[in-house]
């Protein structure tokens, strides 16, 4: 395995020394544009899931069964994670992450109107409850029944959306521009980080000891799986590595000691 480094770590370290202002920043936004391409990749996963379980074709009538609720609730929820975490990219508070003006300014005007479609319903309606999208995705009544005895009983009505055609055809019009826009970005600033870290690493015997301080070790990274050893392997690694239900590190208690 090769040595690694946590140029995350060494850049924080750099913070207050002058000489290093531009490779500290650099690496910052690096780490924020990489961030906010695994969001909006992540996003674009949803969808493609979403398809591959077939979620915009509803069951047939009389075939509503425990499946067909299964996969509502499946494709509800993926649903409104691709929002969520697409709006964590484009308009997110984080101050490094916020730099979205170049996202947006990529936009025509349709594209636009589509992230406000989908900025508006991540914070009316899928964030936080309010009743400007209940003809989309909530629909709540609360109702009296009066029998033929004359007896009142209350009870409520629910309604929730499962696949919506428009909130995906919306994520598709802007998903593949924002998410090659903020790739770009992140590749001509790597670029110029390698030549910083580079000719630091010759010249200067105090950051050569910083980048040792802080090697990164995948295993206590990902935890003792396949993705850690496989980790760094490659001559030409993917661009992100994710390692997904790592359960030592996901539970807590008792049980991580097993």
């Amino acid at each position: 395995m090769r040595r690694m480094f946590d140029l995350t770590l060494v850049g924080r370290a750099l913070v207050d020394q002058r000489r290093y202002e531009e490779l500290s920043n650099l690496i910052e936004r690096c780490f924020a544009r990489s961030s906010v391409y695994r969001d909006l990749t992540s996003a674009r996963e949803c969808l493609d899931v979403i398809s591959r379980l077939g979620g915009d074709a509803p069951p047939a009538h009389g075939q509503e069964d425990q499946a067909g609720e299964d996969l509502g609730i499946q494709v509800n929820a993926l649903l409104a994670q691709a929002i969520l975490l697409y709006i964590r990219a484009t308009d997110g508070v984080d101050r490094a992450r916020s730099k979205k003006g170049s996202i947006l300014k990529a936009y025509c005007q349709d594209q636009r109107r589509s992230h406000e479609r989908l900025l508006s319903l991540r914070n009316k309606v899928i964030a936080h409850f309010g009743t400007e999208g209940e003809q989309l995705w909530n629909r709540e009544r609360m109702v009296v029944m009066v029998g033929a005895d004359g007896m009142w009983q209350y009870t409520h009505a629910f309604s929730r959306v499962t696949y919506h055609a428009a909130t995906i055809d919306d994520l598709n019009s802007v998903l593949s521009l924002a998410t090659q826009t903020v790739y770009e970005s992140l590749r001509s600033e790597e670029a110029r980080v390698n030549e910083l870290v580079q000719a630091a690493t010759i010249g200067d015997g105090e950051f050569r000891s910083l980048m040792l301080a802080h090697q990164f070790d995948p295993i206590s990274f990902f935890g003792d799986n396949s993705v850690a050893k496989s980790f760094g392997m490659e001559d030409h690694p993917e661009d992100v590595t994710v390692a997904r239900n790592v359960w030592t590190t996901a539970k807590g208690g008792d049980e991580d000691k097993n």
